[in-house]
């Protein structure tokens, strides 16, 4: 499943996501020692308590929603593209450098910029699309993932203002 990809990166991703679950299975571990330091710095008391069953709860969550969004990649760039020119590791890697590139550029609105670029460099480089397919590619990743966000936001704004609308009566219907 992790094959690599086309430039042979596939060592450099699996060694990121080794020591980013091995940071994520030590904070039970470490949190509790760090507390007191966190709590001088945020000038009041700071609780870490974290239980590992928690976190391995979140570990196994999380790997699987990445492996998912990286499929969900391959099989978007097949829909626009009409074709995948790489492995799965390869757009999964793709998409999770873009994804935190944009995360991480905190000068940037939800990254918009950062991650498209990123994206485009990534798939680049890696073969899996020329530069303006990928350009392709982000800019309708960007569209799709907006329209994830909003039009649930959207649908969910509505409900709860119909919800909220009170009741109307007819001055007919009431009896005297």
């Amino acid at each position: 499943m992790l094959e690599r990809s086309s430039n042979g990166h596939g060592t450099l991703a699996i060694v990121f996501v080794l020591v980013a679950a091995a940071a994520l299975l030590g904070a039970p571990a470490v949190l509790p020692r760090l507390a007191p330091w966190l709590g001088r710095v945020a000038g009041r008391p700071v609780s870490a308590r974290l239980p590992t069953r928690a976190v391995l709860y979140a570990l196994a969550g999380n790997i699987a929603a990445w492996l998912v969004y990286g499929a969900a990649f391959r099989l978007f760039m097949i829909g626009l593209l009409g074709g995948a020119a790489g492995g799965y590791a390869a757009y999964l890697a793709a998409y999770t450098i873009s994804y935190l590139v944009g995360y991480l550029a905190l000068f940037a609105p939800a990254g918009i910029g950062a991650r498209e670029g990123a994206m485009v460099t990534v798939l680049a480089y890696a073969g899996l699309a020329t530069r303006p397919e990928a350009a392709l590619v982000a800019l309708a990743s960007r569209v799709w993932l907006t329209l994830l966000e909003v039009v649930p936001g959207f649908l969910f704004w509505a409900s709860a203002a119909v919800r909220r609308r009170p009741p109307t009566t007819d001055p007919s219907d009431v009896t005297t």
